[in-house]
């Protein structure tokens, strides 16, 4: 029986293997360890010591994610190592889940390509949006949980089984509240839902899509949670969804549209077309002409190579909607090929005019692969699946190089008892030296670490609360709150030390904190405050400590 299995799914034990080796030198090696980092592993801390989401804790994102990662220090333990633990598991779960997604459209070799794919850019990368660094770790269960209701929902299209159906309703109504980003995914099931157009079946599928909403919600207001403090949370993120620095933001990474963005598609467009377009040929010439197939191949592999780029696909979600349209009469009776693309469609849909790797993108860029080339091949002949395989290996093989010369940059290791990070020395210094005074201070018992600094919290192994609220002072939340609030709840609920960092704040149109924006809030801090400690030199940090009454 295991060698059947083994035989029949080489493919499979083939991927397992590659990301086997991929998180045995990736897990633990980050470039970012600051800049939007911390919420995933301190606030589940926080609701083991009793303070409530969106109460105590001001957040953007569903709460499932963190909730899940409370029960998760609360079985194994309270360090990195849990974490990077469930980050290794949904790692071969989404390898796991694209395979067996993409080999129901496609060939074998082609969803071995798209796992390799996903692998090189979900695994072996050392940028915030990797499978194992918990960075967004809502974003990584709402993927692995939407991934496998896709799965069942073709199951069920196909089957004609109930059970399928409601497990996919389970699992969609669990990403949906991991982040709302999710919410689109989930429509797409409630429509598959809807269109059985039978009472029983949709009563039970929107009771199964209900459980962990209920479950997670029904948690929280036990905790304490009111009505108005979702509603003031609700404001809150209303607020910042109409700031400066958010539009900014957005415009610059691809969410917005912008017209050097379409340029910069028909740039990629044209790039990916010459590698692919070149290993095509040489599949059609092979078989009467091997030495022409062979030179066109190492041509086509060689430009394939050469021509990739971090961007390389940023065309990809416009490119499968311009074709969906363009061949709605020929697959408007595939049901499940609809689905698929709508899935896709629906998963990436915030990343429709910057996909890439380095964003949200590296979440399901593979899946939006999976949609595209199902879709061209029923243009294409099913014989040049082969070409594509070959291409994207190429492209993994170049976003696998790439990350490994990152990765021996990442040398200086951070060490604490709840976790080590293996990072720059640059970053990694000023850092460590941070924790060990932290340590130092053993009557200090709160501490704010800006813009944003939550993993130093973490690590630290005294002095390792900071404000539950206000504990990030990107330009984003500085424009959203206002330095007066901020000032005003500081003076009521002052920290011991204060510590700022010259993290570049560029992505949001701006400088430096106390340099370029806060500034007021800033002079609050040099009034009431007195400086105590530097460290770092390009990049550091300065500590303030609160002066005696």
């Amino acid at each position: 029986m295991i060698k059947k299995f083994f035989a029949n799914n080489l493919y499979l034990i083939a991927l397992w293997i590659l990301c086997a080796i991929g998180l045995f030198f990736y897990t633990g090696h980050y470039s970012n360890i600051l800049l939007d980092v911390g919420r995933e592993v301190y606030y589940p801390e926080r609701i083991l010591s009793g303070k409530v989401l969106y109460k105590d804790m001001f957040d953007i994102y569903g709460p499932l994610a963190y909730q899940w990662n409370a029960v998760l220090y609360k079985v194994f333990g309270i360090n990195l190592k849990t974490l990077y633990a469930a980050g290794i598991l949904c790692a071969f779960a989404i390898v796991n889940a694209i395979f067996f997604i993409a080999r129901r459209f496609l060939s074998d070799f082609l969803g071995f390509a798209i796992g390799i794919f996903t692998i090189a850019t979900g695994v072996c990368a050392v940028h915030l949006f990797n499978y194992t660094f918990p960075y967004s770790q809502a974003m990584l269960y709402g993927t692995v949980l939407s991934l496998y209701s896709l799965l069942a929902l073709l199951e069920f299209n196909k089957s004609g089984r109930n059970k399928f159906l409601y497990i996919s309703a389970f699992l969609s109504g669990a990403a949906a509240i991991c982040k709302y980003d999710f919410m689109l995914f989930a429509a797409v099931v409630l429509v598959n839902i809807a269109l059985t157009k039978n009472f029983k079946i949709i009563l039970k599928a929107l009771g199964a899509f209900l459980v962990v909403p209920v479950i997670s919600f029904g948690t929280l207001f036990i905790q304490g949670l009111k009505f108005s403090d979702l509603v003031e949370n609700a404001g809150i993120i209303n607020a910042m969804v109409h700031t400066k620095s958010l539009d900014y933001f957005y415009r610059h990474s691809g969410v917005y549209f912008s017209i050097p963005i379409l340029i910069y598609w028909v740039v990629n467009f044209i790039k990916s077309a010459l590698g692919f377009g070149i290993i095509t040929c040489s599949i059609k010439y092979f078989q009467n002409n091997r030495e022409l197939g062979t030179i066109l191949l190492l041509i086509g592999i060689v430009a394939a190579y050469y021509l990739t780029n971090l961007a390389i696909f940023a065309f990809l979600i416009g490119i499968t909607i311009l074709l969906a349209i363009l061949r709605i009469n020929n697959i408007k009776n595939n049901k499940l090929l609809l689905i698929l693309i709508f899935s896709a469609l629906a998963l990436s849909l915030k990343s429709l005019w910057g996909l890439t790797p380095l964003n949200y993108g590296n979440y399901y860029c593979a899946i939006v692969l999976t949609a595209f080339f199902a879709l061209m091949f029923t243009v294409l002949d099913k014989k040049y699946q082969k070409a594509a395989g070959i291409y994207l290996i190429v492209v993994s093989l170049w976003f696998v190089i790439f990350s490994a010369n990152q990765l021996k940059q990442l040398n200086f290791k951070i060490f604490s008892k709840y976790g080590v990070i293996h990072t720059s020395a640059e970053f990694g210094k000023p850092v460590n030296d941070v924790i060990q005074f932290l340590n130092s201070k053993i009557g200090a018992k709160k501490v704010s670490v800006f813009p944003e600094g939550l993993i130093i919290n973490f690590l630290s192994d005294s002095s390792r609360i900071s404000d539950d609220f206000y504990n990030s002072l990107l330009p984003l939340y500085t424009e959203t709150f206002g330095d007066n609030v901020l000032i005003k709840h500081f003076k009521e609920n002052p920290p011991d030390y204060m510590i700022f960092s010259n993290q570049a704040m560029q992505d949001y149109n701006t400088g430096y904190i106390c340099r370029d924006y806060a500034l007021d809030f800033c002079a609050f801090v040099t009034q009431n405050y007195k400086p105590a400690a530097t460290f770092g030199k390009d990049f550091g940090f300065v500590i303030f400590e609160k002066r005696p009454n």
